[in-house]
Parts: C-alpha cells; sequence; structure tokens
C-alpha cells in the first residue's frame, strides 16, 4: 500500500494527550502509533482525518501528511455530523476496502499501561538491533542480554542494575545513568533520557529528553518530562514536557480497592468549573492522566485517578479529580497566556529548544475559548 488512512475521532479519554499532537504521535512503546503504522505498511502517504477540521490541517501540517478533508471534503462534512465514530468507521472501511484504515478507537490511552510489554516486545522487531548491540561492564545485567539493547552512545555508570527478567530493556542513544539506578524490563528510555538514582518496576516508557528519579512504576512518559526528585509515580500517564515537582506522589490504589473511574470533561474545550463525566477504567489499579506542559509544586499528593489538563501550574494543596486546563494554582485562576507563554519558552531553552508555530497557535487556540 502506498498510502494509509489515520482516524482520528476525539473520544473523551484521548483528548488530555491529544491537544497538542495526533494521539496518533503520542508514544506507547519504542515507537508511537504512527511510526509503528508506517513501518508495518511501508506505506509513503497519510491521509489524516480529524473530528475538529483545524486540528486537522494543523497536526497534518505538522507531521506533513494529507488532510483528509482537503481529498474528500464531503465525506468528511459527513463525518462529523455523526454522533457515532464505530458506525463512521465502518462506513469509511466500507469506501476504502483497498486501503488501510487506523483508527483512534483502538487507542485506548486508559490502558495504554496494560500494552507496554507488548508494544515492547513487538517493535523490538522493527529496531535495527546492530545499532543497541553494546554491553558496557560497568552496567550489571540481570537475565540474559539476549534481552538488554542498549545504544553504544549511553553513558554508563558502577552501580546500574538492568534487570531483563521480566521483559526487554531499550536503552536509547545518548542517554545516561547515575549509580543506585535499578531498572526492572519491560523498559524504553527515548534518546537523551538521564536516569538518576531511580528505581523503575513494572514496564515503563520514557520519551525522549526525560530526566527521572524516585520511584516509577507501570507507566507512560511523553517527551521532555522531569520527575527528577523523590516522589512515586505509578500507573500513570503523563505527557510532554510536564515537570513533577519534588516529593509529587500518586495515589495509584484506592483504600478500598474499588474500581477507578475518571472525571473527564464533556467539551473539547472545557470551561472553568464545566461539570464532568465519569469514565470507568476497568481497573483498580490507576494513578494519574496528566496533560502536557503541566508543572506540580513541591510535594504534590495526586490522589486515585487524578487527570490534569493541559498547561496547568499546580500548587496550593492536591488538586481535584479534574483540573480545567491553564489553571493556576486551585481556586480557578487562570495562567495568563503571555506569562505561559514565556514560561514555556525559558524551560524549552533549557533543553535547546524552541517553542514553534504549531504550538503558539495552539495555545492561543485552546487559552481564548477557555472562560
Amino acid at each position: 500500500m502506498d498510502k494509509v488512512l489515520i482516524f482520528d475521532f476525539d473520544e473523551t479519554h484521548t483528548r488530555i494527550l491529544s491537544r497538542y499532537k495526533s494521539i496518533f504521535s503520542f508514544r506507547n512503546g519504542i515507537f508511537s502509533p504512527i511510526e509503528r503504522i508506517l513501518k508495518k505498511t511501508n506505506a509513503k502517504k497519510v491521509l489524516y482525518f480529524h473530528s475538529d477540521p483545524k486540528l486537522e490541517k494543523i497536526f497534518s501540517l505538522q507531521n506533513q501528511w494529507n488532510p483528509f478533508s482537503d481529498l474528500y471534503p464531503e465525506i468528511a462534512m459527513e463525518l462529523r455530523k455523526k454522533n457515532n465514530p464505530k458506525e463512521s468507521l465502518n462506513q469509511i472501511k466500507q469506501l476504502f476496502e483497498n486501503v488501510d484504515v487506523f483508527s483512534s478507537l483502538d487507542l485506548d490511552i486508559i490502558s495504554s499501561i496494560d500494552h507496554i510489554s507488548h508494544n515492547i516486545n513487538f517493535d523490538l522487531n522493527y529496531l535495527n538491533k546492530n545499532d543497541y548491540d553494546y554491553y558496557p561492564e560497568e552496567i550489571q545485567i540481570i537475565g540474559t542480554k539476549n534481552d538488554v539493547w542498549i545504544h553504544p552512545s549511553v553513558k554508563a555508570s558502577y552501580g546500574v542494575i538492568l534487570n531483563a527478567q521480566n521483559g526487554p530493556i531499550v536503552i536509547d542513544k545518548n542517554c545516561s545513568f547515575t549509580p543506585f539506578t535499578y531498572i526492572e524490563g519491560p523498559f524504553y528510555a527515548g534518546e537523551g533520557c538521564h536516569l538518576d538514582n531511580v528505581r523503575i518496576t513494572g514496564g515503563v516508557i520514557l520519551g525522549k529528553g526525560c530526566r527521572v528519579g524516585g520511584e516509577i512504576e507501570n507507566s507512560i512518559f511523553g517527551n521532555f518530562s522531569n520527575k527528577h526528585h523523590e516522589g512515586f509515580i505509578g500507573h500513570s500517564v503523563i505527557g510532554d514536557w510536564v515537570n513533577l515537582g519534588a516529593l509529587t506522589t500518586t495515589s495509584d490504589l484506592k483504600n478500598n480497592y474499588g474500581e477507578v473511574r475518571l472525571q473527564l470533561p464533556i467539551s473539547r474545550i472545557p470551561q472553568i468549573h464545566e461539570p464532568t463525566i465519569s469514565i470507568p477504567t476497568n481497573k483498580i489499579k490507576f494513578g494519574s492522566l496528566i496533560g502536557d506542559y503541566v508543572k506540580t509544586s513541591i510535594g504534590t499528593m495526586l490522589n486515585t485517578g487524578t487527570v490534569i489538563d493541559i498547561g496547568c501550574n499546580v500548587f496550593g494543596g492536591s488538586p481535584p479529580p479534574y483540573l480545567q486546563p491553564f489553571s493556576w494554582g486551585l481556586r480557578g485562576h487562570k495562567y495568563e497566556l503571555d506569562r505561559f507563554l514565556k514560561d514555556c519558552e525559558k524551560i524549552f531553552a533549557r533543553r535547546t529548544q524552541k517553542i514553534d508555530s504549531f504550538f503558539i497557535e495552539l495555545t492561543k487556540f485552546y487559552h481564548s475559548k477557555i472562560i
């Protein structure tokens, strides 16, 4: 196939992590779903549909995809009128029966932590293993070396233990360790991660440029996110450019062992104090769902199932079950646009990154809609 069709139906449970990027770009293994799709199909062209036409256009430009609405405006219009994504998907598959069709209905963010082992093992099929055949003497490996893949650019250190007995471990280029780091597979560290006296268990994925310490269990971190100090993050999904202050800790189990439910916004762009809907996770263990560009202050305690939307600066106590985008503290104040952009510019510069036009456009779009 020379092309694939990607349909992003903007489900309630994916919105928190897909305001600044397509949910297909959120890494849930060694690769993101779109990277996995392209490697599997060898397709050269992506036709992308999003329920929101503005986001379809921005995400297409961002990734050099082809907006579906430009090629099939009438079909796109009909799809956006429907309230049943499954019905829409069936219609699409009938219309494009000779093209591979992929849908966000298959990307369950809430259950993504359950699929870490499967995704890493599957993605090993597409990893150029010749580039990761490095076993520095400073690192102690428990289990077989056949389940450990380390890039030669990794800076090793004595006092580091990699335990691959429960799953493979992949350490990407330019990562570094400090002593007393313990990592249990399945595990993937993206390019440029710094692992500082950290204990990692239960299946963890780190996006590129993460800096982590303390204790992490069964969680996914997006790109350039920090959890550099003591504190526990468990059974959680964290977006890009999140900074978790020292001793920030998630609860991932209720005292009564009951099912965890998430409070999520009804609207695509929620308003301050807007009612939420309760979404079952079908799990007794789930920590937090945290969107991009969130910062938490020292000692922040996150109750079981806490959801923090994009751009929040969390301080002043434990946040509520759901915290609206661009919240400044916990009292209904809004993070001022200019201040947020200037803060992000400084934060990006610390990682030799620059904010781009897509980030600015999306930030202004969301910020202006929240009242």
